[in-house]
């Protein structure tokens, strides 16, 4: 309740801007909530203070410690019985004036996939499923082509084994290398074929494996010089230091696809190679490192009982073990390898193949045109 003015406020002339809301001008602006005016003496807020005033802002809500005054309305945090909220401040609730439906977010539409991958730039996982994929898909081809080449290969070094046992030092280096001639042959017409096999499982083609041998024809002998180029040059950094080995062979990792889809010559493939892996070199890397390490695993597990038995043949179990393995240990040595690398041949190559198609879709938007392609192939059949 408020006071009244005191004796010594009664001969106090009254301010002379101080007027009734009734004679206020309507030109002034709106009243500002705050402290009211010091004129007089200011109103006391909740317990009287005897003595000297308190100057200090009011004190809003509710005083704990003494109950309201029974005519004040109840505190405005708190609602009125029986209040319902509106809908609209309900939570989840769109505000008035906004539909009262959602829009859904836009997202692209789904890349097409006529084939083992779908064609838009892949994620590490993608580049691997599709390369096990081709497999399931055309087991024939991959796995029929890689055995036949694997086994002739390893026919091959299993007859120089054999006959540069117990043979001079020289001529186990002969055998040696020509060991190796046999295994770069051999490697590069699996792997340029499987290439072939694989970018037609893109487009969702089974391509049998004679005929990806037929389109290597007048080509091989360039594709293994290409192949004999890319290692000597990886040997060369390797002469330098380790990594620049490991830095030349990522770089040139897609010479072998960029020979046979391209078809190029091979220092237009080495160029190419080059400057498809620019800028991305550390993704091709840690992507070819991880096929790399999933290939050698599963043919490890494949080769472990023919070498633990070969081992067993040689003494290398017992106290005395033997100089060489005998000839039965090199067969079973030799079938271990033609089954592994039945199987991680086609892997570490279709990892290379997929890995060049997805470079060239980030770069230079090969996706494209390989829908196009693939769309014109559905038309025609």
């Amino acid at each position: 309740m408020a006071e009244g003015p005191s004796d010594e406020d009664a001969g106090r002339e009254r301010p002379p801007d101080w007027q009734s809301p009734s004679d206020a001008p309507h030109n002034e602006p709106p009243p500002q909530y705050g402290p009211p005016a010091q004129y007089g003496r200011p109103p006391q807020y909740g317990q009287p203070q005897y003595g000297q005033p308190q100057y200090g802002p009011p004190q809003y809500g509710p005083q704990y410690g003494q109950p309201p005054p029974g005519d004040q309305p109840p505190p405005a945090y708190a609602p009125p019985p029986g209040y319902q909220q509106p809908a609209y401040q309900q939570p989840g609730y769109p505000p008035p004036g906004q539909p009262q439906y959602s829009v859904p977010a836009w997202s692209p539409p789904p890349a097409d996939k006529p084939g083992v991958i779908p064609l838009r730039p892949l994620a590490v996982g993608e580049v691997l499923d599709g390369a096990f994929a081709s497999i399931r898909q055309n087991p024939k081809a991959l796995l029929g082509l890689s055995f036949v080449v694997v086994l002739i290969g390893q026919l091959l070094i299993l007859v120089l084994n054999l006959e540069s046992r117990g043979a001079s030092t020289g001529a186990r280096l002969g055998a040696a290398a020509a060991t190796s001639a046999v295994s770069l042959l051999q490697s590069s017409i699996v792997t340029g074929a499987i290439i072939i096999v694989i970018g037609e499982a893109v487009l969702g083609t089974r391509l049998p494996a004679g005929e990806a041998l037929n389109r290597l024809r007048g080509r091989i002998w360039r594709l293994v010089g290409l192949s004999l180029l890319v290692g000597l040059l990886s040997v060369f950094g390797l002469a330098l230091v380790f990594i620049g080995a490991i830095w030349v062979f990522v770089m040139l990792i897609f010479a072998t696809p960029v020979f046979v889809l391209e078809k190029t010559t091979v220092g237009q493939a080495i160029s190419r190679s080059r400057e498809l892996v620019r800028g991305a070199w550390w993704r091709t890397f840690g992507i070819a490192a991880l096929g790399y390490i999933v290939a050698v695993v599963i043919g490890g597990i494949i080769q472990l009982p023919f070498a633990l038995i070969a081992a067993r043949s040689a003494g290398l179990f017992t106290t005395t073990p033997s100089a060489d393995i005998s000839a039965g240990g090199e067969v079973l040595l030799t079938i271990g390898r033609i089954i592994g690398g039945t199987f991680t041949t086609p892997i570490l190559a279709g990892t290379i193949a997929l890995m060049y198609v997805d470079r060239r879709m980030r770069r230079e938007g090969l996706d494209l045109a390989l829908a196009q392609t693939a769309r014109e192939r559905r038309s025609q059949s």
